[in-house]
């Protein structure tokens, strides 16, 4: 696996993608009460792969990078054709985006979208929309979760114009920022981008949709169904190394 070659060429790079990606797992722990600790991870990984197709299909973006420190998401990331930025910390998503955006810096990138790995739902069209808006003079784009308190998405010109604050309630946190730094703020609403996976609930949610993702066939197992329904963990099958076979074929 070579990440010395991982960041993007200066001659092609203008708006660029980056995501986030915690070691698989620590993740979703809020689930921990109906999946067991194997499920979480599974579930991170076609929430990935799904989202990974997305910006992969989205016009406007010179290129996506992944930055973490998980080996199985650093496979993910390359097959679905994104660039790594190794790192060997896991200090939260507002310190991954800085790490990154220091990193995409140096080759010449000067428009960033900052997207989160659990939003299965997105489509190339809603990141697209953010995409354009990025273009926008004196502004920064902001999408929320679908409780709108919380920051799913940001972008905006490199280097970023205000500090932050991923995590709970930080919207109106960053909305604050933006405000405070004498910038616009451009809130799109994007009900796929909105929809991160965090609850038992937001699972429910997207196994109402209709289905076009990895992620939601991988609910309608019966292990995940049986699960989701009786709300309390299902023994899961034993851990295999070839568990990513299907995702990166």
């Amino acid at each position: 696996m070579n990440e010395t070659s991982s960041a993007p060429a200066t001659d092609t790079a203008k708006t660029w993608a980056v995501i986030p990606i915690k070691k698989l797992y620590a993740a979703k722990q809020r689930l921990k009460t109906c999946l067991t600790p194997l499920q979480r991870r599974r579930l991170v990984e076609h929430m990935l792969a799904d989202v990974l197709l997305a910006v992969g299909s989205t016009p406007g973006l010179a290129g996506f990078s992944v930055i973490t420190a998980d080996s199985n998401a650093k496979i993910l990331a390359q097959h679905y054709g994104a660039q790594l930025i190794p790192t060997s910390t896991d200090n939260g998503h507002s310190a991954a985006v800085y790490e990154a955006v220091k990193v995409l810096l140096k080759t010449g990138v000067n428009r960033i979208v900052a997207l989160p790995g659990d939003t299965p739902f997105v489509t190339a069209d809603e990141i697209s929309q953010v995409v354009s808006s990025v273009n926008t003079p004196d502004s920064v784009t902001i999408v929320s979760d679908r409780e709108g308190t919380g920051s799913n998405c940001i972008a905006s010109k490199a280097p970023l114009p205000i500090p932050l604050a991923f995590g709970t309630n930080s919207f109106a946190q960053h909305c604050a920022f933006i405000q405070g730094a004498g910038l616009q703020v451009n809130n799109l609403s994007l009900p796929g981008l909105q929809l991160d996976i965090d609850t038992r609930e937001d699972l429910l949610a997207l196994s109402a949709m209709p289905t076009r993702t990895k992620t939601q066939a991988l609910l309608e197992d019966d292990e995940y169904a049986q699960a989701l329904q009786q709300n309390k963990r299902k023994p899961s099958r034993p851990f295999s190394p070839d568990l990513l076979g299907h995702l990166v074929q």
